[in-house]
């Protein structure tokens, strides 16, 4: 059996779990929270995403550069 060390948690709209849900489940730390946004992956899925990024993905990206 595996046993978790961590646990990364993506965060969609509409769902109802919690990071400390998921690692009381897992019994292990959450390590990493990331947020999802639908608009990424219609830019995605509409061949635009290099050419008009997310506002979302903009933020992070220039956040992480920083």
């Amino acid at each position: 059996m595996v046993v978790p060390t961590g646990v990364v948690v993506v965060h969609e709209p509409g769902r109802a779990l919690r990071a400390q849900d998921v690692a009381y489940a897992v019994q292990a730390p959450v390590v990493a929270e990331i947020s999802t946004d639908p608009a990424v992956a219609r830019a995605v899925d509409a061949g635009l995403l290099a050419s008009r990024l997310p506002r979302s993905l903009a933020v992070a990206l220039s956040d992480l550069a920083a």
